[in-house]
């Protein structure tokens, strides 16, 4: 996961992240939007990635939750800003879930500032 994430943070421009973290349809364009929203309103989604706007303090961060099998992550990352956030927890609970996604969230946030 450390090299996966070194590799969607790196610094340099590259017309393949570009691709992959491109925003292909932001939530104006989504009639419904159900389940996107773990650690902030959902601005828009691409390639898996759920984009969330920049806020405040707050850089723009893509975002991916995950689970199953007794298992949830979260990862929120700071494109062009070098930080991000992985988290792995052995136990399915969506309200700790969602305070979880906030707090990585806000973590990057504070880490990353605009």
């Amino acid at each position: 996961m450390a090299l996966w994430m070194r590799y969607e943070l790196q610094g340099e421009a590259s017309p393949v992240l570009a691709t992959w973290q491109s925003v292909y349809r932001s939530r104006q364009t989504m009639p419904a939007a159900i389940g996107f929203n773990e650690g902030a309103p959902m601005a828009g989604i691409g390639l898996a990635w759920v984009m969330l706007a920049a806020h405040g303090a707050q850089p723009m961060l893509l975002t991916k939750s995950s689970g199953g099998g007794g298992f949830m992550s979260y990862v929120a990352l700071a494109p062009g800003k070098n930080v991000g956030v992985f988290v792995a927890v052995n136990r399915v609970n969506f309200p700790m879930f969602f305070a979880l996604a906030a707090a990585a969230n806000n973590l990057v946030g504070t880490l990353a500032t605009r």
